[in-house]
């Protein structure tokens, strides 16, 4: 037995640990094949599996969104607030929109300068540009103030 033979008790015990092994995959095959195999015990049992697959669908999917949110929101910086947007400026008797805001401004106080529009109206520079620039409420005067088109 010098030469590498195994006696007869390591023999037994390595085949004894082989079919332990052997009986461990078979129960997981056997396993895995019920799951797998087509559903003979009737429609009940076939609906009842669906629904669990769906329900087990629709909470994995409710989870990755309920993650993505939480992603998302985690790495969205906090957007400063802008200085018009305070809940002071909406209301009754408010104009909704800069633009409106700026046609009253103009309204009240009749044509203006630019420069006066930046320095009275309290609305920011680049919102006032804007506005003058795409506005068909507002138009540049012959003097070359702004004023409202539309007349109170």
């Amino acid at each position: 037995m010098n030469n590498g033979e195994l006696t007869p008790l390591q023999m037994a015990a390595a085949l004894r640990k082989r079919a332990q092994e052997l009986l461990q995959a078979a129960a997981v095959i056997e396993h895995e094949r019920s799951l797998l195999a087509p559903v003979e015990t009737g429609d009940d049992e076939a609906d009842r599996r669906q629904r669990h697959l769906d329900q087990l669908a629709a909470a994995r999917a409710a989870r990755s969104a309920k993650a993505r949110a939480r992603a998302t929101a985690d790495q969205a910086p906090a957007l400063p607030r802008r200085k018009g947007a305070t809940p002071e400026r909406s209301g009754p008797g408010r104009p909704a929109t800069r633009e409106q805001e700026l046609v009253q401004f103009l309204q009240t106080n009749g044509p203006t300068q630019y420069k006066d529009l930046v320095d009275r109206s309290g609305i920011p520079t680049g919102t006032l540009t804007s506005i003058l620039k795409r506005s068909k409420l507002i138009t540049k005067n012959a003097d070359g103030k702004w004023e409202a088109i539309v007349k109170q």
